[in-house]
């Protein structure tokens, strides 16, 4: 942000206020200046930092998807999930085959009256 009177100084203008007063324009020119590049070096540090700390979660996250321990247990799990399912598909289908096969055909047909007395 160039100010008006660091204009007028640059380009020759004079200064309104007196003797001197471009020298001190500038000298706040160049201040504002050195401040804004140790904001901006700032910034890059901290960005820098930061930067950094993302890549050293991907690296843990990448190690522990990777790692054979975390494959065994998903192969684990796969298999005992596949197992409890066909065993429970198993169940199923014998519990309708016993309750076909050996149930009496009158238990299935008489109908049922929900009264007492």
């Amino acid at each position: 942000m160039v100010s008006k009177s660091l204009f007028a100084c640059v380009f020759g203008m004079g200064w309104v206020s007196g003797v001197g007063g471009c020298e001190r324009e500038q000298e706040r020119e160049r201040l504002f200046i050195i401040g804004n590049e140790q904001k901006q070096d700032d910034i890059t540090k901290r960005h820098g930092e930061l930067r950094g700390a993302v890549e050293q979660i991907g690296e843990a996250i990448y190690d522990i998807l990777t790692s054979p321990r975390l494959w065994k247990a998903i192969i684990k799990i796969l298999i005992v999930s596949a197992f409890a399912v066909t065993a429970y598909n198993l169940s199923v289908l014998a519990y309708a085959a016993f309750y076909h096969f050996h149930l009496p055909d009158q238990i299935v047909t008489v109908p049922v009256h929900l009264q007492y007395g």
